[in-house]
């Protein structure tokens, strides 16, 4: 485990939760831990004995809602570089990209954060929580929780 603050690791540590000047235990600290379920997990796994009391509030990312219309493969163009990919309509645009090396900034991957949003420039996409059909060129797109239903231009 790299305990290091603000170098580049992936779990926490107890050295996270010290505040400075703030000499208090950790035995004596209420920790409470919100985000994705693996997060949660970890943070209770390393802290939920060493504290005085933890609290978690867990999501989960959505499950996509596919059909029949989900199948095959589209084209999305990325209009800054002009770069056009071939992608499969039932995966969310984010995991579609990252699959191609391309990583575009991102957050929750839930659709929550508007980290990942991005301007449609034309093309189709079904929103993956709802199922609801988006197609109004410059509307944003959130490309965490969107799949393309047709060939797809995205202002990236």
């Amino acid at each position: 485990m790299n305990c290091r603050r603000w170098r580049r690791r992936s779990r926490i540590c107890a050295h996270d939760l010290q505040v400075p000047g703030d000499d208090t235990p950790l035995a004596q600290r209420h920790v409470l831990a919100c985000g994705p379920d693996g997060f949660v997990a970890a943070a209770r796994e390393r802290l939920a004995h060493q504290v005085a009391g933890f609290q978690a509030e867990a999501f989960t990312p959505p499950v996509p809602l596919l059909d029949a219309s989900s199948e095959g493969e589209v084209s999305l163009t990325l209009a800054r570089s002009g770069r056009q990919l071939s992608v499969p309509r039932g995966r969310s645009l984010l995991e579609s990209l990252e699959a191609h090396g391309i990583k575009p900034k991102h957050g929750c991957r839930m659709g929550i954060c508007n980290t990942c949003t991005c301007d449609r420039v034309s093309g189709a996409t079904r929103h993956l929580r709802t199922g609801d059909l988006q197609s109004e060129s410059a509307q944003p797109v959130r490309i965490c929780v969107s799949a393309p239903t047709t060939d797809l231009t995205l202002d990236l």
